[in-house]
């Protein structure tokens, strides 16, 4: 289209566009991009800058100012060579990480260091001029570098208007727009591969790139060498679209590569390690993988949402008061009992003490525990809620919109939140580590709007989950498939710690360690690394994870200046 209208290329690089949009459009040229980026632009003419992120935060971009500068990057790492820089941890971000795995945007685990949150983009100019070389955008905080101010600006959000369409039509437009979306992403310079679990998500992956790749599409698939893996279901898929189909399996001690993981995560995630790990041996095959990542957010995968569908049954003024009452008095009986595996309980009591309370209730399936002050009590040798940090619902209180169900305002806050912070997040990080390139068809931006416009009954309802995906892909995969629970690509945490997670904690978490430190409390540790290993201290076995990953954490990016070795 620019070639036609006379543009002059002087590269064949599609980076390139950008500038081509910015030139017509100013910071417009939003509105005409739709994919993954993050960018910068200095427009030496108007003496401005502009660093970008894309519409949902599929690639990061941090930064810090100090003076009378900003540095910005993709990792954190980078700003070791700024002589003026000293890490520190971020203990209000470190304090939402150890309570549901991520801290909130837009902040690090790093003190002074930011996220640029995603559909979003800093803007600069010098001397304070400001230009009307962009539309009316958002302005949702300062810059001052002296002569150089802006702020953060929000180009992008998603509008919560419901499309008026029939089942059937809204099946085959999904299918006309999931069809383009991998089409578009299959091209490359270099060979592409899919990651296939054999769940919902990948099979459909699967199903349409095999009509657009000429060759023979490759395919991958991790399992942990426990109950739970995928692999029989993703081998049946593989056998329908004879892919060429990988199939590989985890050693017994991940955790040897937890430090390694942890300095490319920036961020001691429990499910960095087998995104590190899958990324290495996929790219022993591949230099791009499509993922099925964001399927789940869209269409209501994962069992938070069913639960939250069972609670909007009992959100009635008639019931509610009921089953608040009950909860309140078998929390009660339950604070008598000082045992481990009493915790899950009363967590399910608090649940059902706040069904008005949409926030509260989300944190405590996402296995957040500082409601509890016996829990604070316990985890924590010192109070620092006191002077250093915030409740998590505190953190993440702006950005949670309340919508009419439980349920809608679960995937709306999981689809601009942990699916970004979390996921994305960990899915960029560790593939790049290696050298992959890993692309997300699902978050086309056509297929995420068109998606989120659509009736909630027809994506979840009672127990079904991602109803009109099933609908579109039941003839092109095996039964098997569509009627499988989800698994989930994670450790099974009873059996990592029977494998390496307990003798690694008994490492790391020595009593001389863990007081050192000066933040955990040794004697809770300690008791749950004691305990007989089984399936209700699943949650316990995750702090743990999480507590020895701070250790790691602060070994490399404090004491040792953001080295590995």
């Amino acid at each position: 289209q620019y070639i036609r209208e006379g543009y002059q290329f002087k590269t064949l690089s599609d980076t390139e566009v950008i500038l081509a949009l910015y030139e017509k459009h100013g910071l417009n040229l939003f509105r005409y991009l739709n994919g993954m980026f993050s960018f910068c632009i200095y427009d030496m003419k108007r003496e401005s800058v502009i660093i970008a992120r894309d519409h949902f935060g599929i690639k990061p971009v941090v930064y810090t100012t100090i003076r009378n500068s900003i540095y910005f990057s993709s990792e954190v790492k980078a700003f070791y060579a700024i002589p003026e820089w000293r890490p520190r941890p971020d203990m209000n971000a470190w304090h939402s990480f150890l309570n549901i795995r991520f801290p909130p945007s837009p902040f690090t685990l790093f003190q002074d260091v930011k996220k640029v949150p995603p559909g979003c983009y800093i803007y600069l100019t010098k001397n304070g001029v400001e230009n009307n070389f962009f539309n009316n955008h958002i302005k949702m905080s300062n810059i001052d570098l002296g002569n150089w101010n802006g702020g953060v600006f929000r180009y992008y959000s998603l509008q919560a208007e419901e499309a008026h369409i029939g089942y059937k039509e809204a099946g085959e437009h999904l299918q006309t727009l999931l069809s383009r979306s991998v089409k578009k992403q299959l091209i490359a310079d270099v060979d592409t591969g899919v990651y296939l679990s054999g769940g919902i998500d990948s099979s459909t992956l699967i199903a349409l790139a095999s009509k657009y790749k000429r060759d023979k599409l490759s395919s991958l698939c991790f399992g942990f060498n426990e109950l739970t893996d995928e692999n029989r279901d993703a081998g049946l898929v593989a056998k329908k679209y004879n892919t060429i189909h990988h199939d590989l399996y985890i050693n017994d001690t991940p955790l040897s590569n937890f430090r390694k993981t942890i300095y490319y995560m920036e961020e001691p995630k429990v499910n960095c390690l087998q995104g590190f790990l899958i990324s290495k041996e996929a790219r022993k095959y591949q230099k791009v993988m499509l993922s099925g990542l964001g399927g789940d957010e869209l269409f209501g995968g994962y069992d938070i949402y069913t639960i939250a569908q069972y609670l909007d049954t009992m959100n009635k003024p008639y019931i509610r008061s009921g089953v608040h009452y009950s909860a309140v008095l078998i929390r009660m009986i339950l604070s008598l009992f000082p045992f481990l595996y009493i915790d899950n309980f009363r967590r399910g009591t608090d649940v059902l003490k706040n069904l008005t309370h949409p926030l509260d209730i989300y944190l405590l399936l996402r296995n957040s525990w500082d409601h509890d002050k016996r829990l604070i009590k316990n985890i924590y040798k010192k109070d620092i809620l006191r002077n250093e940090a915030s409740t998590v619902r505190n953190n993440f209180n702006h950005s949670f919109q309340r919508q009419n169900t439980i349920t809608q305002s679960f995937m709306n806050f999981e689809l601009g939140n942990k699916m970004v912070d979390d996921f994305l997040s960990n899915e960029d990080r560790m593939s790049m580590a290696h050298g992959l390139e890993v692309r997300v068809p699902f978050l086309d931006k056509d297929i995420v709007e068109y998606v989120h416009s659509l009736p909630l009954s027809y994506k979840i309802k009672m127990g079904n989950r991602k109803i009109i995906l099933r609908c579109l892909i039941r003839d092109k995969v095996p039964n098997e498939i569509l009627k499988k629970r989800k698994q989930g690509f994670t450790f099974n945490p009873v059996c990592q710690f029977k494998k390496d997670l307990g003798p690694f904690a008994a490492k790391y978490l020595s009593r001389e360690r863990v007081e050192e430190s000066g933040l955990f409390n040794y004697r809770y540790i300690n008791k749950i690394v004691n305990s007989y290993p089984e399936r209700s201290l699943r949650w316990h076995y995750f702090l743990l994870w999480k507590i020895i990953g701070y250790h790691i954490w602060e070994d490399i990016f404090i004491k040792d200046g953001g080295s590995f070795e």
